[in-house]
This record gives C-alpha cells, structure tokens and sequence, in this order.
C-alpha cells in the first residue's frame, strides 16, 4: 500500500493517499471496525477539513472502489469494514493507477445507498 499510495503524483492525491494509508493501517490492526470507531480514531487526521465526516465517507468510497477494503451493512444504518488481505496479489502497479485514474471526482456515498 505504501509502494502505490505514495506514488500518486498530485498534491490532492498525496494528502488522500495519507488519508488512505491511515484508514488501512487501522483495518489491518483489527479484524473489522465499525463506522462510529472508524470517525473516533481517524478524527485527528481530518479534523482540519470544514466536513470531515464527508471526507471519511469519501475516502471509504475510493478505498472500496479499489477494492482494498470491504464493508458490510449491519442493521440500522450500521457498518463495519475491514482490510481486504487479498488485495495486494490482485491488483498489479498498473491496474491501480488506472483505477485512480477513473475514480470520479464528484462526491459520491455508495456504501450508504
């Protein structure tokens, strides 16, 4: 994660990759996280941001679009994520920066449709 994250070009895309790298830290030292202990222990790395809420949710989004985290909905508009361990033997240099490439850049909140 480090190796690809950290090759993302744009001075937006680094500061995300940061982001990024922080979330997956957290779901690698974990079996799984629920939402509401995912925004208490990532507070500090977006408390600075005017919505920070919205740019977990964001970042959550790109993440699982990677296809480097999944996330199951429990009941009542809860979830919980986790690291998908398989993800560095699937996605090879290329098919990363390809991914990114196409990420959207309108703000989208797919996991909570």
């Amino acid at each position: 994660m480090y190796e690809l994250f950290k090759r993302l070009r744009t001075p937006r895309t680094r500061v995300m990759a940061d982001r990024h790298i922080e979330i997956l830290k957290l779901l690698l030292n974990s079996e799984f996280v629920m939402l509401d202990d995912l925004i208490k222990k990532t507070e500090k790395d977006y408390k600075e941001l005017s919505n920070p809420y919205k740019a977990l949710i964001r970042d959550l989004n790109y993440l699982i679009r990677l296809e480097a985290v999944k996330f199951e909905k429990m009941e009542e508009n809860r979830f919980r994520f986790r690291a998908n361990l398989e993800w560095p033997t699937k996605i090879t240099e290329t098919e990363f920066f390809a991914r990114v490439k196409q990420m959207p850049k309108a703000e989208t909140h797919n996991f909570l449709n």
